[in-house]
């Protein structure tokens, strides 16, 4: 079971799936605090720590991190705020480690740097080696420079042994030497380290590798050595570029094993308000503005919002923050941002002058009208004796309905009155991420054999019918069914209803289909390489995010005109 499963699992209060998240980063978490304090007994009650942390928040995390170097992100934080905090220092400066070997000890104790992080890192974990570069504050070539010496210093210490043996000895010490802290994490409290913050306290520039007093004479004195070989690489290089591109020219090159895993940030907030959209900026962190009709570059807002949903009422727009998962109300002429209520929230949505959200225990909403810091958020649906319902995505009919989306076990479900009693009705007992409701239906997308289908769930007659397959009768409740055509098929999972229109992605761009079926339109081509990923329609155009899935590449946001969708504006 991979990790962010067992954080959904967790965040739906499953003691075994938070126990097994346990079980499974104990000791890469463990190792990380020990590696930055230097302190067996601080770095237990800091991992400890990590995973209440993680238990507590775990309603907060977005499923297209990576649920690894978030876990880890919580430990580095926790245990670099710890070096700043004047009770720990005599602690911290005894360096109490004595149930490990010497190798593990000398890294530990007296590598430079970070290299026994980075190492111990490399050895525990499955984060690729750009991730721990990012999770360290290292420049990614830094970052394995130092790796690389590490290692070399820790083989001339122990010269008995080569390169693999060593880091054999690492890692099988790194599983013997972790405690088991599992008593610390389920504890009640635990008021040593409970009021250290895992926030970034203060945020350095990117570190880069230190060289040594002898490398650096050794650089000094080989430089004219160095430029004439490299005269002669260049010009190897280039006779070796022309062979190669004829020798490769009628030969498809093998594709990376990620190249078709669509899994890093493939989806981005975006709302059109007054013919200007706003949208997550090209770093993930700000909160941007763009007209297409006259703007040739993208403005900043707000910066360092990270929004993950961006809403509007049409006059303000409401975003919730992936860095604190709180919700905030933006003025959008101004920039001036308010931060909305004391629960954070997930999955927004307005309805008349209500803002709809998840949070923990929860459905809620709160009066947009009101006084957004101090009114007291209404509760629509208590979850708190059923932690599975976890909201996941949630939309609001013309009536007020409530409809939400617990992700997998929990399926689809609608909020009704009982007696006075707000209870929740099950419409999809299976998978669910993402759903939509539009005319008495909800749309939702679901994965069987390989491929994203896409289909809509009559509300009168809980009837489940395929998207882009034109039926007989869509109205009873038991008739036997004639269906005709294809199903749509989804690219990757994006698709908006619009006055019973669904758009979707496919492989060559957005399509559209009618509520009755048949086959689809193009409304988009395709000018990009990458995979349409997400997509925002309004009146005059369409927003399309191009991502190849892959990590620390290249994002794209282009919009089309619906008139002339051959005319485009790239924004970023």
């Amino acid at each position: 079971m991979n990790i962010e499963f067992l954080i959904v699992g967790t965040a739906k209060e499953s003691e075994d799936d938070f126990h097994n998240l346990y079980q499974k980063m104990k000791v890469s978490v463990y190792t990380l605090c020990l590696s930055i304090t230097k302190n067996k007994n601080l770095a237990r009650d800091l991992a400890a720590e990590t995973f209440r942390r993680v238990k507590r928040d775990a309603y907060k995390f977005d499923t297209e991190l990576n649920g690894e170097y978030w876990i880890l992100d919580i430990a580095g934080r926790l245990s670099q705020n710890a070096l700043l905090e004047k009770s720990f220092q005599r602690q911290i400066e005894r360096q109490y480690i004595d149930n490990v070997s010497v190798i593990m000890s000398d890294l530990i104790n007296t590598a430079k740097n970070d290299r026994a992080s980075i190492v111990l890192m490399r050895l525990l974990t499955s984060l690729r080696k750009s991730d721990i570069a990012k999770l360290l504050n290292y420049y990614q070539a830094s970052c394995r420079a130092e790796y690389n010496r590490a290692i070399k210093q820790l083989r001339l210490k122990n010269s008995q042994y080569n390169k693999k043996e060593i880091i054999n000895i690492l890692r099988e010490e790194a599983q013997a030497s972790c405690p088991e802290y599992w008593s610390y994490v389920s504890a009640p409290t635990n008021s040593v380290v409970e009021n250290i913050s895992d926030e970034l306290v203060n945020a350095p520039d990117l570190k880069a590798e230190e060289l040594t007093e002898e490398e650096t004479k050794k650089n000094s004195k080989n430089g004219g050595r160095i430029l004439l070989i490299c005269g002669i690489i260049l010009f190897t290089l280039s006779l070796t570029t022309v062979v190669l591109h004829y020798f490769f020219k009628d030969r498809n090159k093998d594709d990376d094993f990620d190249s078709n895993n669509i899994q890093y940030d493939n989806t981005t907030a975006m709302v059109e308000l007054n013919d200007t959209l706003y949208y997550t900026g090209k770093n993930g962190k700000d909160l941007c503005a763009f007209c297409p009709s006259k703007d040739t570059s993208g403005v900043v807002i707000v910066k360092d919002a990270h929004p993950k949903e961006i809403e509007t009422d049409g006059t303000s727009l409401y975003y919730r923050s992936q860095k604190d998962g709180n919700m905030y109300k933006v003025d959008p002429s101004t920039g001036n941002t308010e931060k909305i209520s004391y629960l954070p929230g997930v999955s927004l949505d307005i309805h008349d002058h209500y803002l709809y959200f998840g949070s923990e225990g929860g459905i809620y909403r709160i009066d947009l009208n009101g006084d957004l810091q101090n009114t007291e958020p209404e509760l629509l649906l208590d979850t708190s004796a059923d932690a599975s319902l976890f909201c996941v995505d949630l939309d609001v009919s013309e009536d007020g309905t409530v409809f939400f989306c617990s992700g997998a076990g929990k399926g689809i479900h609608q909020i009704f009155d009982f007696e006075g009693t707000p209870l929740n009705k099950g419409l999809f007992s299976d998978e669910a991420y993402s759903i939509q409701y539009e005319s008495g239906y909800v749309y939702f997308d679901f994965p069987i054999k390989n491929q994203i289908n896409l289909y809509k769930i009559n509300l009168k007659t809980l009837r489940i019918f395929t998207v882009g397959r034109t039926y007989s009768t869509y109205d009873t409740d038991d008739a036997p069914l004639g269906a005709e055509g294809d199903a749509v098929i989804l690219s990757s999972g994006a698709f908006q209803v619009i006055d019973t229109v669904t758009y979707y992605a496919a492989e060559d761009g957005i399509y559209k289909v009618p509520f009755e079926g048949g086959k689809g339109i193009q409304v988009v081509k395709k000018t990009l390489k990458t995979t349409i990923t997400d997509f925002y329609i309004s009146d005059n155009y369409v927003y399309c995010f191009y991502s190849d899935g892959k990590k620390d590449t290249e994002r794209h946001l282009v919009a089309y005109k619906l008139t002339e969708p051959e005319v485009s504006v790239s924004i970023y």
